[in-house]
């Protein structure tokens, strides 16, 4: 298996995957946008967006549409088959009228008031084919595949990322408890 390049393609030149597993076949990329925003809560992922930006640490997946069609070059067309959420949320805040019309105000609002821009140009990995980004987004959505996916972080864990005080003292007997 061939390691999947890295590159930045153009906002616009990405579509929202309409077959995605979170939902039934749509037809066309309004219907997907408008299931984001009813059912995967886009608003609130594009606020956080808004507020820090991507997270680094989670690129996109996308494939190629119509690999074997010769294109100018910066005209290659994706589909986004690991990050529909992420790329939803970013062509709302870039497009607020691409929104559902009762949303249009909310994410006007939103994008007018973000402290992140939205790149015109995103960070993704670009997969060769389909089952290649099958394996993996089962190795991410799937739970712990007995210890080959992520592994859920326990009440414990999340209070020590969390950095907080909050549980400091508890998790210092807990530590010293345990040692």
């Amino acid at each position: 298996m061939e390691w999947p390049e890295e590159t930045k393609v153009p906002l616009d030149n990405v579509y929202l995957f309409e077959s995605n597993p979170r939902h039934t076949e749509l037809q066309n990329q309004e219907e997907v946008i408008e299931r984001l925003c009813e059912h995967e809560r886009v608003y609130e992922l594009a606020q956080s967006v808004a507020e820090h930006g991507l997270n680094p640490l989670n690129v996109p997946g996308v494939v190629e549409r119509d690999p074997k069609r010769k294109k100018p070059k910066g005209s290659r067309r994706f589909e986004v088959w690991e990050g529909n959420r992420r790329f939803g949320a970013l062509k709302l805040l870039s497009d607020p009228e691409k929104a559902p019309a009762r949303l249009r105000a909310r994410f006007t609002a939103l994008a007018e008031s973000a402290q992140y821009t939205v790149p015109s140009r995103v960070p993704v990995k670009v997969f060769k084919d389909h089952d290649e980004l099958r394996f993996w987004m089962r190795n991410i959505h799937g739970g712990e595949q007995g210890g080959a996916g992520a592994r859920t972080w326990n009440a414990e864990q999340k209070a020590r990322a969390a950095g907080t005080n909050r549980h400091a003292a508890a998790l210092a007997v807990l530590d010293i408890a345990e040692s």
